[in-house]
């Protein structure tokens, strides 16, 4: 049972023609793996400081043009990363990597967040998911996708130079956000004082406007905006100059216990149930602390605890998740969808309440099943079945067979019986596709 487990709880569906796992716990660490190379898809992303140095040189008479090619080149990449998981030999990890770019979420729904997205995923979730938990969140917050997204390009110090002078404003929404979504949480008892310094202290956090700014890299540290002297933060006083405050006080976040207990509940109500199992949650959090903010340990608590292959499936698939596995279901792994196809398939996603990328609020997507349970929301899925179905039938003869090779020992009696007692293949498959056994992992 356990090679379907890891393959559906904690992967994205079991591709078609797959055969059983021997063993699925080691098949699932070796995922983690460091010397995982980046996907191919991934490595021709143009990086954020690549895209800045475009939007810097290129003239102003050009603009114009140039921004609606950079926005449509974005939106291909958006696409990229989506199907990706369909082809994907490590689901596993791009689970944990589609985790972490919702808990930091980026919504391409704001005006030139969305050219920023891709490179958020590869320079911060990717390229930090080993190096810890502090690494992962500078990057975010020094990343112009999180800047633009939460406005803090337009904070000021009240007594910075140029806010004595314009009296422009000083932004909360970057600082609120990290220790409300992205950090400590509410249960660690910060208060509105603590916001302020902290958004305090992440002013002049910015990216370059000009080409004397642009030194490389996509973020810029605006001196002129920055609130001086020191802050008190959570207890702590900070009065390292300039960008280093800052720095020191991300740093001081991601060890926190606080931080430590939220991403360990998240990750297990991700991955396992809407109500985490207390002792696991808190067995995640200490590896992560004892590892200095180290996700892979903690990941590896999660796996290797019993909790996580309890037969019982307690988890309600997303609509990303469902369409994804869908697809690894029904289409074989060398086919390459055509443009239609893709256009139906997230259509149908966006019809389910999931556009990829496009999250309505920096808390991202809910993995509370209760979000995605409404009737108008099932009656939606099962259309998307009986869509796909009509499309896909072909390709199967036996969809009892077909049910057995994807969920393996989960398939209930009952199911097995409803398809193969379907007056016909396409109803058959779409029933397959709509029962509790299939929505749920």
């Amino acid at each position: 049972m356990n090679s379907w487990i890891a393959q559906n709880r904690f992967g994205l569906g079991v591709p078609l023609g797959t055969i059983a796992i021997r063993n699925p716990e080691a098949w699932l660490l070796a995922q983690l793996s460091p010397q995982q190379a980046l996907p191919s898809a991934v490595q021709s992303w143009k990086s954020s400081a690549n895209i800045m140095e475009e939007i810097i040189r290129t003239p102003k008479s050009m603009k114009k043009m140039s921004r609606k090619d950079r926005k449509k080149q974005a939106r291909q990449e958006l696409k990229q990363i989506f199907w990706h998981g369909f082809h994907s030999n490590t689901p596993f990890l791009e689970r944990v990597i589609m985790f972490f770019c919702n808990h930091l979420t980026v919504s391409a729904e704001k005006n030139d967040v969305a050219l920023f997205v891709p490179s958020f995923q590869k320079e911060v979730v990717r390229a930090n998911l080993h190096r810890g938990y502090g690494a992962m969140l500078t990057a975010s917050t020094k990343h112009p996708a999180m800047l633009k997204y939460l406005d803090n390009i337009r904070s000021s110090g009240p007594d910075s130079k140029k806010g004595k002078r314009k009296k422009i404003g000083l932004n909360e929404n970057l600082a609120r956000e990290i220790l409300e979504l992205h950090s400590i949480g509410l249960e660690s008892g910060y208060t509105q004082a603590d916001v302020l310094a902290f958004s305090n202290i992440l002013t002049g956090w910015s990216i370059p406007r000009n080409q004397k700014e642009f030194k490389g890299t996509s973020f810029f540290f605006r001196a002129r905006v920055h609130q001086p002297g020191s802050q008190a933060e959570m207890g702590i006083r900070y009065a390292q100059p300039g960008v280093k405050k800052g720095e020191r006080v991300l740093a001081d976040l991601a060890q926190s216990k606080f931080t430590a207990q939220r991403l360990a509940y998240k990750l297990v109500q991700h991955f396992l149930s809407d109500q985490p199992d207390p002792k696991l949650v808190s067995n995640m959090a200490k590896a992560y602390l004892n590892g200095k903010d180290d996700i892979i340990a903690m990941l590896k608590e999660m796996i290797r605890a019993p909790e996580s292959w309890a037969p019982i499936q307690k988890k309600l698939k997303r609509p990303d998740e469902y369409v994804l596995s869908t697809m690894r279901m029904l289409i074989p792994k060398g086919h390459r969808l055509n443009k239609k196809q893709q256009k139906q398939l997230l259509g149908n996603l966006v019809v389910m309440g999931q556009k990829p990328f496009f999250a309505p609020s920096p808390e991202g997507w809910s993995d509370n099943a209760d979000e995605w349970l409404s009737g108008e929301s099932m009656l939606r899925r099962l259309r998307f079945a009986e869509l796909i179905a009509a499309q896909f039938v072909s390709e199967h003869e036996d969809i009892v067979q077909l049910a057995e090779q994807h969920l393996g020992p989960t398939l209930s009696e009952k199911t097995r019986l409803m398809i193969a007692r379907a007056p016909s293949r396409k109803t058959a498959l779409a029933l397959l596709l709509s029962a509790p056994d299939f929505q749920r992992r």
